[in-house]
């Protein structure tokens, strides 16, 4: 189906065209319609363009909602590319990391964890699979031994 958007006040080959085009998919039992202007190619590689487009916008939203870039640490462009690659690289490895662990995280609960325990001495993966015996064992060594505080002699 092709639409053809009218303004009075625009000659007729200014005009917009566009073609709607319509999706159903079968595992979802759903039909996804999608307003386009490429009027040259095939339907199904339409849909296969804004389904990978949405995946992209997701990433870039789990990105921004996760590591958000409030400021940044350079002012030259070098500078500011290095800190977004290392959050780019940052995501993609918690990401592999989520999709590995036996135990489910919301990946928001895993990056807010790994932040807080970014300098801990433990085996991240063992860590995020068995995190409440790590709690235990950290409040028994706390218990037994201060160990943050030195003990001072009066004589």
């Amino acid at each position: 189906m092709y639409i053809s958007l009218h303004d009075y006040e625009v000659s007729e080959e200014n005009c917009g065209k566009l073609r709607l085009v319509s999706y159903y998919d079968t595992k979802k039992d759903r039909t996804f319609y999608f307003l386009t202007n490429i009027m040259d190619m095939k339907a199904i590689e339409i849909c296969d363009i804004y389904q990978k487009r949405w995946t992209i916008e997701l990433f870039f939203k789990k990105i921004k909602q996760n590591f958000p870039l409030t400021y940044f640490y350079g002012d030259n462009r070098n500078a500011i590319q290095i800190q977004i690659w290392c959050t780019l690289i940052a995501c993609v490895l918690l990401t592999y990391i989520q999709k590995n662990l036996k135990k489910k995280w919301s990946f928001s609960n895993l990056v807010s964890i790994v932040q807080k325990h970014l300098f801990s001495y433990v085996k991240l993966v063992e860590f995020l699979e068995n995190i409440e015996n790590y709690a235990k064992v950290y409040m028994q060594i706390r218990k037994k031994n201060d160990f943050y505080q030195a003990e001072l002699e009066f004589t």
